[in-house]
C-alpha cells in the first residue's frame, strides 16, 4: 500500500501544511463544483427553453390574431372584389389597416428564441407578401379562385404561426399535456376556423349574389363534406385533450363545451341557409354575424389553450427557478460548511503542531514540566497524550537521575572524606613507620655497635679464656703446676 501511495506521500512531504489543505480542498471541491455546474447548466437550459416557450406563446397570440384578421380579410375582400359591395369594401379596407398594424406589432416582438433568424426572415417574407397582395389585389372573376387567391396569404400566416411554435419549442414541449393542447390548436382549431371562414366567404358571396350558382354549388358541397371531416377530427382530439389531465378539463371546460358543436353548427347553417334554399333572401350581415360568432368561439378556445399552456409553463418555470435557487443555496451552504470544517481542521492541526513546536522548544530549553492540552479525541489528541507521557517519563527519569547524582555526589564526598582521612592516617602511619624505621635503624646501629663491642670484648676475652683453659689443664696434670705457672707468668 505504501508503494502505491508513494508518489502522493512524496508530494505531500514537499508541501507546507497550508498548501496541503489547499490542494486537498481544491481536489475535493472540483468534483462537487463540476456536478453542480452540470446540474445548474441543465436547469438553466430548461429555464431558457421554458422562457422561449413562454415567449413563443406570447408571439403565437399575435400570430393567431394575424391569422384571424387575414381570414376575415379573405372572406370579406373576395366578395368585395367580385361584386364591389360597399359594406364589404369598407370592412376589407379597415382590415387592411389592422393587418398592417398587426404585422408591425409582430415585427416589434422579442424573438430571442430565434437564434438562426429563420422566424424573422419568414416574417419579412410575410410582410412582403402582404404588401404585394394589397398592391396587386387581383380579380379572379369567380368565387373559388378569388377565395384561393386571398387564401395564399392566410396559408402563409398559418405557416408563420406554426413556425413560431416550432422555433420557440412549445410544439416539442416534453409535457404530454402541452403536446395535446398544441396539437388541438395547430392541427384542428386552425383548420376548423379556416373552413368555417370559407363558409362565411362563400355564404356572403351567395347572399350578395342572391343565389347559388352552379360553380359555387360544387364548392359548397365539397365544403360541407370537409366540415364533416374536420368536425370528426376536432371533437375526437378535443376529448383526448380534455382527458389528458384534470387541470386541462377544468381550465377548458366552459370554452371547450361551447366550441364542441360549432363546426357542425356552421356546416348545418351552410346547408340550411345557403345550399338548400332556392332563393336567398337573408341579409349577408346577419349570416356574417352568426358565422363570425362561431369562429370567435373557436378562437376563444384557442386563446384559453394559450392561457392554460402559459400557466403550465409558468408553473414549471417557477419550479425550475426555485430548484435552481435551491441548488445555489445548497451549494453555497455546502461550500461554506466544507470551507468552515476544512478551516477548522486546518486550524486544529496547525494549533496542535504549534503547541508541539512550543512544547519541544520548552523541553529543549530544559523545562520538562510541559503538559500540552490533550482534549482532542482524534489522532492528534492521542499524539499529544503520548507527548505528555513522554515528557513526564523524561521528567521522572531526570529527577531520578538528579537524585542519583546527588547520592553519588554524597557518596563521592564521603569517599573523599574517607580518602582524606585515609591519607592522613597513611601519612601518620608513614611518619610512624619512618620513626619506627629510624628507630629500627638506630637500634640496628646500636645493635651493630653492641655487636661490634661484643665482638671486641669477646675477642678480648678469648685470650684469657684460652689461658684459663690451659691453666686448668696444667692443674690437672703432673706438670700442671709448672705449666700453670708458666701460663700465669705469661699472663702476668
Amino acid at each position: 500500500m505504501k508503494q502505491i501511495l508513494w508518489p502522493a506521500i512524496q508530494l505531500m512531504n514537499q508541501l507546507k501544511l497550508v498548501y496541503k489543505f489547499l490542494l486537498i480542498s481544491i481536489l475535493f471541491l472540483l468534483p462537487i463544483a463540476f456536478m453542480g455546474y452540470m446540474l445548474v447548466s441543465q436547469l438553466y437550459s430548461d429555464i431558457q427553453r421554458i422562457e422561449n416557450e413562454v415567449y413563443g406563446i406570447k408571439v403565437s397570440r399575435d400570430a393567431a390574431q394575424l391569422l384571424n384578421l387575414s381570414q376575415q380579410y379573405r372572406d370579406y375582400r373576395a366578395t368585395a372584389k367580385l361584386r364591389q359591395n360597399p359594406g364589404l369594401e369598407e370592412k376589407s379596407l379597415q382590415l387592411r389597416k389592422v393587418i398592417g398594424a398587426q404585422l408591425e406589432t409582430l415585427k416589434g416582438e422579442d424573438y430571442r428564441f430565434d437564434e438562426n433568424g429563420d422566424l424573422v426572415a419568414q416574417l419579412e417574407d410575410l410582410q412582403r407578401s402582404w404588401r404585394k397582395l394589397v398592391s396587386e389585389d387581383n380579380n379572379e372573376f369567380s368565387m373559388a379562385p378569388q377565395i384561393a387567391y386571398y387564401s395564399g396569404f392566410v396559408t402563409k400566416a398559418e405557416n408563420f404561426l406554426a413556425t413560431v411554435q416550432q422555433v420557440s419549442g412549445v410544439a416539442q414541449d416534453p409535457s404530454r399535456t402541452i403536446q395535446f393542447l398544441m396539437g388541438l390548436s395547430n392541427e384542428y382549431l386552425i383548420k376548423a376556423t379556416g373552413k368555417i371562414g370559407e363558409v362565411r366567404a362563400s355564404g356572403i358571396f351567395s347572399l350578395v349574389e342572391g343565389r347559388v350558382g352552379f360553380d359555387v354549388s360544387d364548392y359548397l358541397n365539397k365544403l360541407f363534406d370537409e366540415l364533416t371531416a374536420v368536425n370528426a377530427g376536432f371533437t375526437s382530439q378535443l376529448e383526448v385533450t380534455l382527458s389528458s389531465s384534470a387541470e386541462v378539463r377544468s381550465g377548458l371546460a366552459g370554452s371547450a363545451e361551447a366550441a364542441k358543436g360549432l363546426v357542425l353548427a356552421a356546416r348545418d347553417q351552410l346547408d340550411t341557409e345557403i345550399i338548400t334554399p332556392m332563393v336567398l333572401e337573408q341579409q349577408w350581415s346577419d349570416f356574417d354575424k352568426s358565422i363570425s360568432t362561431k369562429i370567435a368561439g373557436l378562437y376563444e378556445l384557442n386563446t384559453n389553450i394559450y392561457d392554460l399552456t402559459e400557466q403550465f409553463l409558468g408553473a414549471r418555470l417557477d419550479e425550475r427557478q426555485t430548484t435552481l435557487f435551491g441548488i445555489f443555496a445548497v451549494q453555497a451552504v455546502l461550500l461554506l460548511i466544507i470551507v468552515y470544517i476544512s478551516m477548522g481542521f486546518f486550524v486544529s492541526v496547525k494549533s496542535t503542531i504549534e503547541r508541539f513546536a512550543q512544547g519541544a522548544r520548552q523541553v529543549s530549553a530544559g523545562d520538562l514540566t510541559v503538559n500540552l492540552d490533550s482534549s482532542n479525541k482524534d489522532e492528534m489528541g492521542e499524539l499529544t497524550r503520548e507527548f505528555n507521557q513522554m515528557t513526564q517519563k523524561v521528567h521522572q527519569l531526570m529527577t531520578q537521575l538528579v537524585d542519583t547524582a546527588g547520592e553519588v555526589d554524597n557518596q563521592a564526598k564521603r569517599v573523599n572524606d574517607v580518602a582524606i582521612a585515609s591519607s592522613d592516617a597513611s601519612s601518620r602511619q608513614t611518619e610512624e613507620t619512618t620513626q619506627i624505621s629510624d628507630a629500627m635503624h638506630q637500634m640496628v646501629d646500636t645493635v651493630a655497635e653492641v655487636a661490634s663491642s661484643s665482638q671486641a670484648a669477646l675477642r678480648r676475652l678469648t685470650r684469657p679464656m684460652r689461658r684459663l683453659r690451659k691453666a686448668r689443664w696444667w692443674s690437672t696434670t703432673p706438670c700442671r703446676p709448672l705449666i700453670g705457672f708458666r701460663m700465669r707468668f705469661r699472663l702476668l
